[in-house]
């Protein structure tokens, strides 16, 4: 593709979606590395990955791309719980689980918004703090849906 003279990838900044769990209709976890290392051979450069509960589970993540010789950036997508039903809704339709632990803790608050969301709060900045430690990623993406001032 051309644009105005130049190629796409100078054009535009081709970045894709990673799922630090896989993507739920890929045949498995291994295929969908293999897809997502496709798409950056076709010039992806960087990787945004969908929402997850653990820093754990993206640490592997990056852990496994880098084995498949995925080398761009790979940037953590990050959603502070900021209401009891709307984590679980947000779960059901990106049909992944909330760890049994994060469930647990929420089980007592759950009627209390504030309460939900000062332990979402707390739980995002735990995770965003340990992975830009670990020097896992260059950066976060803080997945708001609107509601950017839990995120400051």
């Amino acid at each position: 593709c051309r644009c105005f003279g130049r190629s796409a990838l100078e054009v535009f900044n081709p970045r894709f979606a990673g799922y630090p769990l896989g993507h739920p209709e890929a045949p498995s976890y291994k295929a969908d590395l293999l897809y997502l290392k496709s798409k950056v051979d076709a010039g992806a450069q960087f990787i945004v990955t969908q929402l997850f509960f653990e820093a754990e589970v993206f640490e592997q993540f990056v852990r496994d791309c880098r084995e498949i010789g995925i080398t761009v950036p790979i940037i953590p997508g990050i959603m502070p719980i900021m209401g009891y039903d709307s984590i679980r809704r947000i779960a059901k339709l990106s049909q992944l689980t909330i760890p049994e632990k994060i469930l647990l803790d929420l089980e007592p608050i759950k009627h209390d918004d504030d309460a939900v969301m000062k332990y979402g709060t707390v739980k995002a900045i735990e995770m965003c703090r340990r992975i830009l430690s670990s020097g896992s990623a260059p950066s976060i993406h803080l997945y708001t849906m609107n509601r950017e001032g839990a995120c400051r």
